[in-house]
């Protein structure tokens, strides 16, 4: 039997995991009525609720958190897609990575930066915000919903897969299909099974607006070495590489240095990440979406807000 609290919490995490690609503009507002964009609900919206639902009743962190997320890069952008592959791949040529680190058949420099960014934005980010609006509902899903959500994330992705096919001529090999699978599939292994990582902690606890402006920060310098990289420093793919992953490697360093922070401290750091898209919402003239964007970073900080009052007005009536 589902709590209905958690029902809602995975209702809404569907709906904020595939909201990134209406915020980036990668898909239009128009399409959220069409037959895609329910597939990419489906799509995004079960793997978020799946990994959210692991990690609780594996009795994991965090860390484990951002690995699956990888995961689900990984299997969106190369078995889904076909991005990994496809040298004439529609965002690579966007982006202006055709050809730029190219080896061995893959678009790493693209690859590399789409997984990080799906771990980030389309499963990181909406976990933090659905647990700070839907506090104690980890876990709270029925095995039978979660198979069910499975077998629609199933048929979901053979649609896409089928478009996708059909979108683009080009295929990779099996040894390339089979490179992806044993990566994911040993990333799920060490989600599952990766030990507390014990570092000597700092004694400090960051302001909630200092979070914000180092997640406003270090989203600024992914984009930053997703697009401007090659131009403003070296176009260099291998040094590009090294970047994306020493700022990603950076700043899980310093989350793992810091004691556990509440909530609202996750929430701020959220929200300084997903600054970016809503500024890109706004300045491309995409207001509903930059709004809606805005709307539940404050909900999630009004909603926290109102549970540490309550917390402490609690420790005075017990006092």
């Amino acid at each position: 039997m589902n709590d209905r609290r958690a029902v809602y919490a995975a209702v809404f995490l569907m709906f904020f995991s595939s909201f990134i690609e209406l915020s980036t503009g990668n898909i239009p507002l128009r399409m959220v009525v069409s037959p895609l964009y329910l597939f990419l609900f489906l799509h995004y919206g079960v793997c978020s609720v799946l990994i959210r639902e692991a990690i609780a009743r594996w009795n994991q962190g965090f860390a484990s958190t951002l690995i699956l997320g990888a995961a689900y890069g990984i299997f969106n952008e190369s078995i889904t897609s076909g991005g990994f592959f496809d040298p004439a791949y529609y965002s690579v040529v966007d982006l202006g990575l055709a050809g730029f680190g190219r080896w061995g058949g893959v678009n790493v420099v693209w690859a590399v930066g789409l997984t990080l960014f799906h771990m980030i934005f389309s499963i990181a980010v909406p976990i933090v915000l659905t647990d700070a609006l839907f506090p104690g509902t980890r876990g709270r899903l029925s095995n039978k919903t979660l198979v069910a959500g499975a077998a629609l994330l199933a048929v979901a992705f053979g649609l896409i897969r089928f478009a996708m096919r059909r979108m683009h001529a080009y295929q990779a090999g099996w040894t390339e299909w089979w490179m992806v699978v044993v990566i994911m599939i040993t990333l799920v292994f060490l989600a599952r099974r990766l030990p507390p990582i014990a570092l000597t902690q700092w004694d400090v606890r960051p302001h909630p607006f200092l979070l914000f402006a180092c997640g406003f920060a270090g989203d600024f310098l992914f984009f930053f070495a997703q697009t401007g990289f090659r131009k403003a420093v070296v176009p260099d793919p291998a040094l590009n590489i090294f970047f994306l992953l020493a700022l990603v490697a950076f700043y899980g360093w310093l989350l793992l240095k810091l004691p556990e922070p509440p909530i609202r401290s996750k929430v701020a750091l959220a929200a300084g990440i997903y600054s970016m898209p809503i500024l890109a919402s706004l300045f491309a003239g995409r207001l509903i979406q930059a709004a809606i964007g805005v709307l539940v970073l404050a909900a999630a900080w009004i909603k926290t807000g109102e549970a540490r009052h309550a917390g402490a007005v609690s420790l005075e009536l017990e006092s």
